[in-house]
């Protein structure tokens, strides 16, 4: 019996491997189409591949992506300051806090203050809403999350890293337990 599971367990990790080197051969096919066919000859680029990212390679990855994206990076950190600046661009509003600490409940629209009472006794919906709930909704979702971790990346600098730190912070304060329009939605 244990044979037999051995077996199996083979050639599940048989298959598992053929699959992984598979979809890594596809990532090269499709990356030498767009980027200068050296890359793939590059030992450093084949021998640090190993999974999805590897730090070793990350050095590498920083090059290449430079040298192929470099427009690419000179708008995300001017939107990572952005960000640091806490303005933000959220389904064609602006949202700019001046600096100061992001409020979480602002209707950009409006200007007012969504209530910050027990999440059940809030009216989002109907005619007697303050506001439309999604632009306080999309900013919370955090999406904006990968620029600051990009920019941290590409640059290493500590601002984007604290940014990102401090709003997690102001967010989880700003939003107690069961209080407020956060709570309305698992969004």
């Amino acid at each position: 019996m244990k044979i037999k599971e051995y077996t199996n367990i083979s050639r599940v990790a048989r298959k598992v491997k053929e699959r992984f080197s598979r979809k890594v051969k596809y990532i090269k096919y499709r990356y030498a189409q767009h980027h200068e066919p050296d890359i793939l000859s590059d030992s450093r680029w084949n021998d640090k591949l190993g999974f999805l990212y590897n730090a070793a390679a990350g050095d590498l990855f920083k090059t290449y992506y430079k040298t192929y994206f470099g427009d690419a990076v000179d708008r995300e950190i001017a939107y990572a300051d952005e960000i640091l600046r806490h303005q933000f661009n959220i389904m064609g509003q602006k949202y700019d806090f001046k600096g100061n600490s992001i409020n979480w409940h602002l209707d950009p629209v409006s200007g007012k203050q969504w209530k910050r009472s027990f999440f059940a006794d809030i009216v989002y919906k109907g005619p007697k809403r303050l506001g439309d709930i999604k632009f306080p909704w999309e900013l919370a979702k955090h999406q904006y999350f990968f620029i600051l971790g990009k920019a941290y990346w590409l640059t290493g600098d500590q601002r984007y890293l604290r940014e990102y730190k401090d709003q997690i912070e102001s967010w989880i304060q700003e939003n107690p337990l069961y209080s407020g329009i956060h709570w309305i939605s698992g969004l």
